[in-house]
């Protein structure tokens, strides 16, 4: 499949998905979006950077841009024990969202979302690796410097709060409050662009995360 035909059809699925769970999420919880940016200059190709605590917070990252902006769809990388669930995969599949693998060379694993960037769209990636439930967040992987800094493009780094302990008792009673805090791209040193560098801006760029966190809302 050509990667414009791919991509299409992750376009026509995150339209859906959007139109589907937007309302949704503002019925069921105390959703809000702060922007620290004019949402209007933030354009693709771009790499989306989050923190990950809840399995809905890529859907909570996709439908804080309006319907018909540039960055959409961002098409997410996913841990491949979770992307190949058989319940998981046909829904990812069509959002073009892909497998990460782990011990096999950045450049190997990251082949793919770098042609992504390379096409001028959007990549989002959770630079800790995984969800934190509880506990002290893991150091930053060096995933999302290198390809911010191998392809050219900003970073864009959202905070997302309030989502963590989301089960379905407390959707139904409608007791939760998530905010998405988005806020200003930017790009990364070049002097950072050497494989020892990349864990020293990957924790820079989970740094400008957790700085999100401080903003009023």
């Amino acid at each position: 499949m050509t990667f414009f035909l791919r991509h299409a059809i992750a376009q026509i699925s995150y339209t859906l998905c959007w139109l589907f769970l937007k309302p949704l999420f503002r019925f069921f919880f105390d959703y809000k979006i702060v922007y620290t940016h004019p949402i209007e200059d933030i354009q693709s190709p771009i790499v989306v950077a989050a923190n990950h605590t809840s399995a809905l917070d890529a859907f909570f990252i996709g439908t804080a841009f309006p319907l018909f902006s540039s960055i959409l769809p961002i098409r997410f990388a996913t841990a491949p024990e979770h992307y190949w669930r058989p319940h998981y995969l046909p829904m990812l599949w069509l959002l073009g969202s892909f497998p990460i693998y782990k011990k096999i060379g950045l450049q190997n694993s990251l082949k793919y979302p770098l042609s992504i960037l390379r096409h001028g769209k959007s990549v989002g990636i959770f630079p800790e690796g995984k969800r934190v439930v509880n506990g002290r967040p893991p150091r930053a992987r060096r995933g999302v410097a290198y390809l911010s800094l191998v392809a050219e493009v900003p970073i864009l780094p959202i905070s997302i709060q309030g989502n963590r302990g989301i089960t379905l008792k407390k959707i139904l009673s409608r007791s939760m409050k998530v905010r998405v805090i988005v806020g200003s791209p930017y790009s990364l040193s070049p002097a950072l662009a050497h494989p020892s560098a990349f864990e020293e801006a990957s924790e820079y760029v989970m740094q400008s995360i957790k700085n999100l966190q401080t903003i009023s809302h």
